[in-house]
């Protein structure tokens, strides 16, 4: 988790050191980065804390229905 936390602290700060030479296109990648790191951080909080308590029935339904795509999701961005 480690490389997550440095990645939500560190990315601001590359952003905001070349802002003016990235503009707006720089911003949207910024912000489709952060927020994939995020979506990746909260599915391993979910995978360490939350999935293992659960009966493995209901793991297999969760990750390939809805909650599957959007951690796809969260890989890709």
């Amino acid at each position: 988790m480690g490389g997550v936390g440095c990645g939500l602290l560190g990315l601001p700060a590359v952003y905001l050191a070349q802002r003016h030479k990235v503009g707006r296109t720089g911003f949207i990648a910024a912000l489709a980065a952060g927020l994939g790191l995020i979506g990746i951080a909260g599915f391993v909080f979910a995978n360490a804390a939350v999935l293992p308590s659960l009966p493995q029935a209901l793991v297999q339904q969760l990750t390939e229905g809805p909650t599957g795509m959007a951690i796809f999701g969260a890989v890709i961005l």
